[in-house]
């Protein structure tokens, strides 16, 4: 049975960070995926598609050639790619639990090793996407669960930024993108979502000020207007602070600050239908999909960005 087509080339090229332009030369030139039409016509890839598309950036990642890379492709077959495929996530997966199991004994020397071995293993962009935002999004869910304490969550995270901060400062930020600041709710402490949506930010191209943990209302506007910022996210864990976040839209709304507000968060996601139907326009949503869609919909219809349509 064929597979059906799923993704647009616009939702490849941010799943697997590669340039359009880039992934028609080559099918032109390789003939390396066909992707299917739908009943618009419209060309989607298949998952087995993104699996030898990610299995050919990772060869490119350990040095080959585009033309090198599909040769063994050729010589290894689909099937060998969907194998590798696996046993990267299962890798990664492996990684992801011990990392866990080290951080929640205090462990930062066999953190240290571990994050050592997947950096030799694994380029940069495959850690960014296929580690670090599951294992952010791991620790939240083992917090919220109570399988971890707050000092533990604590240490996780300051551990967490500390990794991350450097490959985050190595992303450069597209100049025409708004700039943003990201910061939890005033009375907020819990920063892993945070976290993991700013890195997301970072990696499409926003220049984003993080501020992690809530500050007062008076000194995040201060910063807001110091740094000419036109995107505000706050992230809301708890469901006690939800209040205060919303509180904060009401608050730049009555001062006329001209910044575009998101919010997200755990917290967020769980409140009644009523209040997630009056402030569907500013939540961001819990997942990538949800993101590309709401900052692409902002950069278009605030700033006037286009992202790369999806071709026929």
């Amino acid at each position: 049975m064929k597979e059906e087509g799923k993704y647009n080339i616009n939702a490849v090229s941010k799943l697997l960070n590669i340039k359009p332009v880039t992934l028609r030369a080559w099918e032109r030139r390789y003939d390396i995926v066909k992707p299917v039409r739908n009943h618009a016509g419209y060309r989607l890839y298949t998952d087995e598609h993104l699996k030898i598309l990610k299995w050919l950036i990772h060869k490119l990642n350990e040095g080959m050639t585009i033309g090198q890379a599909v040769q063994l492709l050729e010589q290894q077959g689909i099937e060998e790619v969907k194998k590798a495929d696996d046993r990267m996530k299962n890798q990664l997966d492996n990684l992801s639990t011990q990392l866990l199991e080290a951080l929640r004994r205090f462990d930062d020397s066999a953190a240290n090793e571990l994050l050592d071995q997947a950096f030799a293993m694994f380029s940069l962009q495959t850690l960014r996407k296929e580690l670090f935002v599951p294992f952010l999004k791991k620790v939240g869910d083992v917090w919220e669960a109570g399988e971890i304490s707050c000092a533990q969550e604590r240490f996780i995270s300051s551990y967490v930024r500390f990794k991350l901060g450097a490959i985050y400062y190595s992303l450069k930020p597209d100049e025409r993108f708004p700039k943003v600041v990201a910061v939890c709710s005033p009375s907020e402490r819990h920063e892993l979502g945070l976290l993991m949506f700013t890195f997301y930010l970072r990696q499409q191209g926003f220049d984003v000020i993080y501020l992690g943990e809530g500050v007062p209302k008076e000194e995040l506007i201060d910063v807001i207007n110091k740094v000419n910022a036109q995107l505000l996210f706050l992230s809301c864990t708890m469901d006690e602070h939800v209040s205060e976040t919303l509180d904060i839209i009401h608050e730049f709304s009555r001062r006329e600050q001209r910044v575009r507000i998101g919010i997200g968060g755990r917290a967020i996601e769980r409140m009644e239908q009523h209040l997630r139907a009056i402030y569907r326009d500013v939540i961001i949503g819990c997942d990538e999909q949800s993101w590309n869609e709401w900052t692409e919909k902002v950069l278009m219809d605030e700033f006037g960005i286009k992202s790369e349509k999806s071709e026929k």
